[in-house]
């Protein structure tokens, strides 16, 4: 059931940078709009079940959105500077490493030999997949470099933002409101230091509240993914995103790529799934 569970975000997360590629905006626009899209189910979602809150809990999940929306803003960022496909794939594998090795080293998760052989042998497999499914033939002008430095910085907000229900024992439901109100505060608070001239709340903001309808289930699903199955396997499950979204590109919008790009893309698809098979060894 706990390997279940991680598949969910899995699937909403694929989805979403796709569905946020095509309705538009600037990354700030399309942070905000997530943000407000992930409270408005929040609210829902509280007003229908009411867990109960606890100021150690409420505290944590605040601080944990509002370290999600430094990840996040920065990985919008990375789709402008190196492209979606990219930008996804090397975010992807940085937040493996990140989850894993905190997994690991603070929650003491792979404890033998066998489960740790299983867990770093299937996150590097993983990583492998992850560089095929970043390859281009294209020569494109892209600012590599920048957009790696972007991305190493955006792996250590999400990797704070995964990690810190677990230090007061946020299980999901309740955790979710307390979370987007870090959210939207994260968001605003560092869209004071976008140009002036991005309305914050143009249309295009309020469209982009859909993917964060699915970005909102996603969560819940990684929440309780972490609980079930510890942050090492909940999280780099959930990263099987990547396959989603490489799915959904080439079957549902059939994106174009040469033979090459294809090959690497199948390749790499095929990798993340054997190393992710590898990683859900470790709970067996």
């Amino acid at each position: 059931m706990g390997i279940l569970v991680a598949l969910i975000p899995a699937i909403m997360w694929g989805v979403n940078p796709i569905l946020v590629g095509k309705i538009g905006g600037k990354p700030i626009q399309q942070q905000i709009g997530t943000a407000l899209g992930a409270t408005a189910f929040a609210v829902v979602l509280y007003a229908i079940l009411r867990p109960a809150l606890t100021p150690a809990l409420i505290w944590g999940s605040i601080i944990s959105g509002a370290l999600w929306s430094v990840g996040q803003l920065l990985q919008y960022k990375s789709y402008v500077i190196l492209g979606n496909a990219k930008g996804f794939a090397i975010s992807t594998a940085f937040n493996l490493i990140l989850n894993s090795l905190f997994g690991v080293l603070v929650f003491h998760e792979w404890p033998t030999s066998t489960t740790k052989l299983l867990g770093f042998g299937g996150l590097a497999v993983i990583i492998l997949g992850a560089v095929l499914l970043s390859y281009s033939d294209k020569q494109e002008q892209a600012d590599f470099k920048k957009g790696i430095i972007v991305l190493i910085i955006a792996a250590v907000g999400f990797t704070a933002y995964s990690c810190a229900p677990r230090f007061v024992e946020a299980s999901g439901i309740e955790a979710v409101l307390p979370q987007s109100w870090g959210m939207v505060g994260g968001s605003l608070l560092l869209s004071l230091f976008e140009p002036k001239d991005i309305r914050k709340f143009d249309s295009v903001t309020f469209r982009n509240m859909v993917p964060g309808l699915l970005w909102s289930v996603a969560n819940i699903g990684m929440i309780y993914a972490n609980a079930m199955n510890g942050v090492a396997v909940g999280f780099t499950l959930s990263q099987l995103a990547i396959v989603v979204s490489t799915f959904v590109s080439l079957v549902i919008f059939h994106e174009k790529k040469s033979p090459a790009e294809l090959r690497h893309t199948l390749i790499g698809v095929a990798l993340v799934v054997a190393g992710c098979v590898l990683i859900g060894l470790t709970k067996m």
